[in-house]
């Protein structure tokens, strides 16, 4: 078999192909664009542990030449959504298996319609301890979220 690929085009259409491609992967190509975010590690529910909060703390203070480290957290499962302070932040309950996490998602209230509970989210997020109640737990601050691809 003699297979060809290619594409024919009136010459007299030229331009007008020319426009519509430039139009049309334009509006193709928005979608896709998304903001680059370094991580530096990838974790699940094995890695929240006291190791992993004190190992943290060694690392503080955190500033602009010591940023807090982010972490991506895969695969999470909506449980509970929120708004909080007047819809200003998102508070979220999450699922990985067996194990439910709090969230946290600061000035992100407006984002608010963009998941739904029984979801699967990716996040990127801080590592932190909820004081706030007794006992404390661990607490996901995200900075960035997306449905989960798979």
């Amino acid at each position: 078999m003699n297979w060809q690929h290619g594409l024919s085009i009136d010459i007299n259409k030229i331009e007008e192909f020319k426009e519509a491609f430039e139009r049309e992967s334009t509006y193709k190509l928005k979608g896709l664009q998304e903001q680059i975010i370094d991580i530096d590690l990838a974790i699940t529910y094995r890695n929240l542990n006291i190791s992993i909060l004190k190992d943290l703390h060694r690392l503080k203070p955190y500033g602009q030449s010591n940023k807090e480290p982010l972490f991506l957290y895969k695969s999470l499962r909506v449980q509970a959504i929120r708004t909080i302070k007047d819809e200003k932040h998102l508070k979220l309950t999450l699922r990985d298996d067996k194990y439910l996490l709090e969230a946290l998602a600061f000035s992100q209230g407006n984002r608010r319609d963009e998941i739904k509970i029984g979801d699967k989210i990716d996040v990127i997020c801080n590592v932190d301890v909820n004081t706030y109640n007794t006992p404390k737990t661990i607490q996901l601050i995200i900075q960035d979220f997306k449905k989960a691809i798979n």
